[in-house]
């Protein structure tokens, strides 16, 4: 059983110190880029990695689930507490591709693989559901499944959206398609925000100092497993 058990934690620490150090090498770089370089007139896009600022003109709309806001980009998460910590029962998000316009010329963006902050009051509803009850089953029944069963009586929710004329930056890969400029995932970085350079930059630092931390844990548990096997 404790040889088991240290393969067991052996393999999930190795697993998650793999994880954690990508992750927080994503939060670090993307601070790193956004510190090297101001926002590039759509003008001068040069292909590869580059951070745009401008306003949003979307391609149609979708409707936010729980507040019925029409939008172009919407994401709703329901969460219950676990002991110390809260575990995400449900979290589903739509969109529509929009350009970015900054006075000098448009690009296209498609924020499907993106990080999507959102960071204005006026973007962001909060909320909580007794569980059970007669709009968390309404709900489900809309979104489809929860991720995980939910166990406790209550659920808290949290939804955001972007609108058409919101003014976002938006750090990606530039590429000249026959269109014109497309902003998109370079594999690891894409960022699209409704908050200036400064909000962004405090965002990824305490999202690489957060998976820092949990590389540290892990670490540990790796080391332990080792031990045990070792041993």
């Amino acid at each position: 059983m404790a040889d088991f058990a240290s393969v067991v934690a052996a393999v999930g620490g190795g697993v998650g110190t793999l994880v954690a150090v990508i992750q927080a090498a994503r939060g670090f770089w993307t601070v790193r880029l956004l510190e090297g370089s101001g926002a590039t007139p759509l003008t001068e896009l040069q292909p590869g990695l580059q951070e745009v600022r401008g306003t949003s003109l979307a391609e149609g709309a979708v409707t936010a689930p729980l507040s019925g806001r029409p939008c172009m980009y919407w994401r709703l998460q329901v969460e219950q507490q676990r002991r110390t910590r809260w575990e995400t029962v449900l979290d589903r998000r739509e969109w529509v591709p929009f350009w970015i316009d900054d006075g000098t010329g448009r690009a296209r963006v498609e924020p499907a693989d993106a990080d999507v902050v959102v960071g204005a009051a006026a973007r962001v509803r909060t909320g909580v559901f007794a569980h059970p009850s007669a709009e968390w089953s309404e709900l489900v029944e809309r979104m489809g499944p929860a991720d995980a069963p939910p166990v406790h009586p209550f659920l808290r929710w949290r939804e955001e959206y972007l609108e058409a004329g919101d003014v976002l930056t938006v750090v990606g890969a530039a590429r000249d398609a026959a269109g014109g400029w497309v902003i998109e995932s370079d594999g690891e970085t894409f960022v699209v925000s409704d908050r200036d350079e400064k909000d962004v930059l405090r965002h990824h630092r305490r999202v690489g100092r957060r998976w820092t931390l949990v590389s540290a844990v892990a670490v540990a548990i790796l080391a332990w497993g080792l031990w045990g096997l070792i041993g």
